[in-house]
């Protein structure tokens, strides 16, 4: 059976595989592993690292995906930060702080990830999760701050610069609609700045990932027009999950696909990953992996979440 190392391999190229690769984002999760807050694991690096290298051994994923929290660069920015039952968000608007690679959370989790993928790289994948330009500018200047994005820009060229340094397998950034695609439409500025970032991945022959939550379903097809490689199409704006065949049937079909499972509920669990196997199956679905959204309470189901990683495998066998 491949590794996940070989599966993300493969993945990159555009190659097939026996079977598609898990990578859920977790956060919250790697804390409960490690026994501190949220708020308290950044200020020991060390730590929140070997957390989230026993978090992927105890569930043994095939990717790690890290950090996955989209207030970080917010905060970094200037932006900031409450925190409710544990968790946080962006609180208010900011202006951009300078070198925010170098500020708070965000720097410990630069840390983490040049003490955590050298390590896990000969085993497991590696994806690098960073909020996304779009959101980042409503973050800072609010709704109506699409006219800032180039502000923005230089924050992304060089946080960019830094994670394609550490030789992730996938540099994910995480967007809501609202913010990405105001009006419904994707603004010509953020166009540019994903050119910008795409060619900075493209420098590290590094796939670029979009996270998109929130959506309408005909929001998929405008996605494409980003130029990233691989799209994620996290809870719509009903909350639903799409299966594979949903999402094919929107039109998403000349890019890799990341599909998330319903990590709270194994049955649906199973029902996405039967879809998805019908979907191959038939030569509609070719390229792709399977990701998750953390729950939305505290409680996890971690037998459960072993389960669905075993699942996978049989699934797929």
């Amino acid at each position: 059976m491949e590794s996940g190392r070989q599966l993300f391999e493969r993945l990159s190229k555009g190659e097939p595989t026996l079977r598609p690769a898990f990578a859920p984002l977790l956060s919250r999760l790697v804390s409960r592993v490690s026994g501190v807050s949220l708020r308290d694991l950044p200020s020991d690096p060390p730590q929140w690292a070997s957390a989230l290298v026993r978090t992927a051994e105890l569930l043994d994923v095939d990717g790690v995906a890290f950090p996955a929290d989209v207030s970080l660069l917010a905060e970094a920015c200037g932006c900031p930060v409450s925190w409710e039952d544990g968790c946080p968000s962006v609180a208010g608007p900011a202006a951009p702080a300078e070198a925010p690679e170098q500020r708070g959370r965000l720097k410990s989790a630069l840390d983490v990830a040049s003490r955590v993928f050298p390590g896990v790289r000969a085993k497991r994948g590696c994806v690098s999760v960073l909020t996304g330009p779009g959101t980042l500018v409503a973050q800072l200047f609010g709704p109506d701050g699409v006219s800032r994005l180039p502000e923005v820009k230089p924050i992304f060229v060089r946080v960019s610069e830094l994670l394609c340094k550490e030789r992730p397998d996938v540099i994910c950034l995480w967007e809501e609609a609202s913010s990405l695609l105001p009006q419904g439409e994707l603004p010509a500025a953020c166009r540019r700045v994903y050119n910008t970032i795409r060619n900075i991945t493209s420098y590290y022959s590094i796939p670029l990932a979009v996270a998109l939550v929130g959506y309408e379903p005909e929001d998929l097809g405008t996605v494409a027009d980003l130029g990233a490689e691989i799209i994620i199409p996290g809870p719509s704006a009903a909350g639903v999950l799409m299966t594979a065949e949903e999402v094919l049937d929107r039109g998403a079909t000349d890019l890799t696909l990341g599909l998330p499972l319903p990590m709270d509920d194994l049955p649906r669990a199973k029902e996405h990953l039967g879809v998805a196997l019908r979907a191959r199956n038939a030569g509609r679905l070719r390229n792709f992996f399977l990701t998750g959204f953390e729950p939305g309470t505290r409680d996890f189901d971690l037998e459960g979440l072993q389960q669905l990683a075993q699942e996978i495998r049989s699934t797929f066998a």
